[in-house]
């Protein structure tokens, strides 16, 4: 074949690809980790819809890779430790493990109704069976105008991943030298950060309220404010004094939000006094660095939800 002949190939080939929609899918698929979180929730007594369309997807160009080997799930993450410095986690999942926790989180459907696809309100009107139901699966319950998501429990039902992941920090940071109070924080909150942002909606027999467990953020490579905040928490509680953190409720560009509030930090932003301590509010959801957690926007309506 002559030099002009394979420039006409080449540019047949260009043409072709151009007018087919043809690409290239370097960048994983937010629904790439689907077959993977399935597997692992298999033995689940509660089920989840993993397929539902994920809403306000976003990706930051780091991705937590599934992979199902011997039984087991492997999950493979690449993201930015500190500064320029870049680690791999890796941790395997065991089904029946991965399954038991998501079975201890859920409530029936039959006993909300949904508002507005934002929200719910509970259909059952006897407080002793809404008491009896939701306190002992993920929920808190006191009475038909205070019930909420229990985060304290649902960051302890998850404390095997948390610790894991906590430890593998301390360890990449005391490898480079690196390894202090401020610099934990930067690298758990890159961990989280990175992940891609999606809201998630499992709901199917059950109800979830939007939240995916820190497993689940992890094995499926998306979560949201919510559960962003509730798998941070999870993962500093391991690494620093747990009276330094508090989860909080907010209103931000006029939509409910959840952010971490952590205290005896060197910088500066919107902030929240809470039992003698001042505790810089944290955002969780995209890749915003404490140095600039000044240029945020004020968050209004704070509600404090200590984990402590």
């Amino acid at each position: 074949m002559t030099e002009i002949e394979v420039y006409i190939l080449i540019l047949i080939i260009t043409v072709i690809i151009i007018n087919s929609n043809f690409s290239l899918n370097l960048i994983p698929k937010q629904d790439d980790n689907l077959l993977f979180i399935e597997y692992l929730a298999q033995f689940s007594s509660k089920q989840r819809n993993y397929r539902k369309s994920v809403e306000n997807y976003q990706s930051f160009g780091y991705f937590v890779n599934g992979e199902i080997k011997d039984g087991c799930g492997m999950v493979t993450y690449k993201f930015p430790l500190i500064e320029k410095k870049e680690s791999i986690f890796w941790l395997k999942f065991d089904p029946k493990i991965f399954s038991d926790t998501l079975s201890k989180f859920g409530v029936s459907r039959s006993y909300f109704s949904e508002i507005n696809s934002k929200g719910y309100t509970t259909l059952e009107s006897d407080e002793t069976i809404l008491n009896e139901q939701l306190n002992s699966n993920g929920f808190y319950f006191k009475n038909n105008g205070d019930w909420g998501l229990d985060y304290k429990f649902l960051i302890s039902i998850s404390a095997e991943i948390n610790t894991s992941i906590a430890r593998f920090l301390a360890n990449e940071l005391y490898k480079n030298n690196m390894d202090n109070y401020v610099n934990r924080i930067i690298a758990s909150l890159n961990f989280v950060q990175f992940i891609p942002y999606g809201v998630p909606d499992f709901d199917d027999q059950y109800v979830y309220f939007g939240l995916a467990l820190p497993q689940e953020s992890v094995a499926i490579s998306f979560s949201d404010c919510d559960s962003k905040s509730t798998l941070l928490a999870g993962i500093l509680k391991n690494l620093i004094d747990v009276e330094n953190i508090i989860l909080v409720t907010c209103i931000s560009d006029g939509g409910p939000h959840m952010i971490l509030g952590i205290s005896d930090l060197p910088f500066e932003g919107p902030s929240v006094d809470y039992k003698g301590k001042n505790y810089l509010l944290v955002e969780t959801t995209t890749p915003i660095p404490l140095d600039q957690h000044d240029t945020i926007s004020k968050y209004s309506n704070l509600e404090i939800i200590p984990i402590s």
